[in-house]
């Protein structure tokens, strides 16, 4: 294989494996992210491990902690480029 080949292997590989961890620390933090959140009258909804839903009344806000994707249908969401659910728990309990 040549050198540009292994190079694009061992950069997917250790993507795979960042979107492995953050998500494995999604699914450790989304309890406590969650009871954080729901004073807020806010709801942070598990949807699977990939896919977490922020729910308000008016507006709901996909996070996809894998690959650090954010879709809202709602507010601007500001987070940090590596965000973790804590952040996003932060973000919401200071009234953001």
């Amino acid at each position: 294989m040549s050198e540009i080949g292994e190079m694009y292997i061992a950069i997917r590989k250790e993507r795979q494996a960042g979107g492995r961890r953050r998500r494995t620390l999604a699914a450790e933090q989304y309890p406590v992210a969650a009871a954080i959140i729901r004073p807020c009258g806010v709801e942070l909804k598990q949807c699977s491990d990939a896919h977490y839903q922020l729910i308000h009344d008016d507006w709901v806000a996909h996070f996809y902690p894998g690959n650090l994707r954010i879709r809202t249908g709602g507010p601007f969401i500001e987070l940090p480029s590596e965000w973790t659910l804590m952040d996003l728990a932060a973000y919401v309990a200071e009234g953001r």
